[in-house]
């Protein structure tokens, strides 16, 4: 009876110590915030009056919920949470442009989702500057302001650094910086020295006076931190991502990627949409009518790429973009590779003091391999021009309209016109978008076994038979053939 009585003490006693442990773990619960209520107190939090109180209280992986309301906050994030808002349109975070909006910590994982966020003012990163592993869903980010790097967002100066951007709108954010050939500055929307990937993403109306009116990355590849590494940007030790060795170890095409991208109407000193001097891959997207503009050196109206280069572009439209100089769609400068497959490049234009309506490659160290594309109806000052200058490596089932000066490397299925005899592809911008007439040369064309996306730039299925000869193929280009 004695040893029963001394079992079942033991017994209680260990039930006690494992519920007060249990309680203690501080395991994560979520929060809420919202400035609105008549009860909110930032000591009880139910519910917190303003986020960073919240954040303050968080445990590690909470979630906090923010309802509707315009925050006055410049945000520091430096565990791992999420923060949700209501909607994108009723949870406005602003900064009042006192610093960033929102400061992410290294070495740690946070999801942003439904905010809107403005009207920060930083010398990097006026919306967000994220030094972590961040995901942004369902966001505006606009009207924010940087004095050298990334409007809107700063993503890098760690080695434990990653953005992922799904279903977000970026718009009239703008770097201030106006130095002539500084290569430091830039990214109107986004300055990138880290993996980034973009999903359905548009950027619109943002500026840069120096390089990527949307986007300046100057990210060679990924770069794995080690546990050491990690451990150490945890105790604030960590120093930036190297950025100078880039080509000179094996590099990832993929730790850059936009996808069912829209960027317009971005304008910068050089590449109206994008800056590049890295790695990149874009697929299945449009950049329309980006400017390059600001200085008659200007160049590369929708892309400038720079030094140690590689690039990847597929399924897209580059259509209707300027620069002064060099260019009208895309410059091509210093060492690089690229790869075009299925790509559109319609009506850019350049100065009638420029060369390369469509495209212009540097003669020394490029290596650009094009297939499936149209390069047409480009223009220097007012009039149809060539549409590229300098070397070409055709893999063969391209349309160019004029050849000239393009010192093309011909191969199978090209199509090849000059300033005397033009080749008009039959393709006309309409209020819906481009579209290609029934009697197209550009139709069923290209090289099916690598046409690999399954819809066009506009999200049509490929693989029509648009000359009803009972053979589903691919268009050359971007953009398939769609039967009224």
């Amino acid at each position: 009876m004695e040893l029963d009585k001394e079992c079942l003490a033991m017994t209680r006693v260990c039930v006690i110590l494992f519920i007060s442990i249990f309680s203690t773990m501080g395991f994560a619960k979520d929060l809420q915030v919202d400035a609105n209520s008549a009860i909110c107190n930032d000591q009880s939090g139910k519910p917190y009056c303003r986020i960073q109180a919240a954040i303050n209280a968080a445990a590690k992986d909470a979630i906090i919920n923010i309802a509707q309301g315009t925050y006055i906050e410049n945000l520091q994030i430096k565990q791992s949470l999420k923060l949700i808002g209501q909607t994108k349109q009723a949870v406005i975070i602003d900064g009042s442009q006192q610093q960033s909006v929102i400061r992410i910590a290294p070495a740690i994982h946070v999801e942003l989702q439904n905010l809107s966020i403005t009207n920060g003012k930083s010398e990097e990163g006026g919306g967000v500057y994220n030094q972590g592993n961040t995901t942004i869903r369902h966001s505006n980010i606009y009207k924010n302001q940087a004095i050298e790097k990334g409007g809107a967002i700063f993503n890098g100066a760690s080695l434990s650094s990653a953005l992922d951007l799904q279903q977000v709108h970026i718009y009239e954010n703008q770097v201030l910086t106006d130095d002539l050939y500084n290569i430091k500055s830039g990214g109107g929307a986004i300055y990138n020295a880290a993996p980034l990937q973009l999903f359905q993403v548009e950027l619109h109306h943002n500026t840069s006076h120096d390089n990527g009116g949307a986007i300046y990355s100057v990210y060679s590849g990924r770069q794995k931190a080690s546990a050491a590494q990690q451990a150490a940007e945890k105790l604030g030790l960590g120093g930036k991502t190297e950025r100078t060795r880039w080509l000179v170890r094996p590099v990832d095409l993929e730790s850059v990627v936009l996808k069912q991208v829209n960027m317009h109407h971005n304008v910068a000193e050089n590449g109206g949409a994008i800056t590049l001097h890295g790695v990149m891959s874009i697929y299945d997207s449009r950049l329309e009518h980006n400017t390059a503009l600001l200085n008659r050196l200007s160049s590369g109206g929708a892309i400038f790429t720079h030094f140690d280069t590689r690039l990847r572009i597929e399924n897209t439209l580059i259509a209707q973009n300027k620069s002064s100089l060099r260019g009208g769609a895309i410059r091509f400068f210093s060492t690089q590779i690229a790869l075009l497959n299925n790509v559109s490049i319609l009506q850019n234009q350049i100065a009638a003091f420029g060369r390369g309506a469509g495209i212009h490659i540097t003669p020394t160290s490029n290596e650009l391999q094009i297939t499936n594309s149209v390069i047409a109806k480009n223009i220097r000052g007012d009039k149809q021009s060539n549409d590229c200058y300098g070397e070409i490596t055709s893999q063969g089932y391209n349309l160019l309209s004029n050849s000239d000066e393009c010192q093309w490397q011909a191969a199978n299925g090209d199509m090849l016109g000059n300033a005397k005899t033009p080749i008009d592809p039959l393709i006309k911008p309409q209020a819906e978008g481009w579209l290609i007439a029934s009697n197209s040369p550009l139709i069923d064309n290209a090289d099916d076994k690598k046409c690999t996306a399954k819809q066009d730039s506009y999200h049509h299925s490929r693989r029509r038979d648009g000359n009803a000869d009972g053979d589903d193929r691919c268009d050359i280009g971007a953009i398939e053939f769609q039967p009224h």
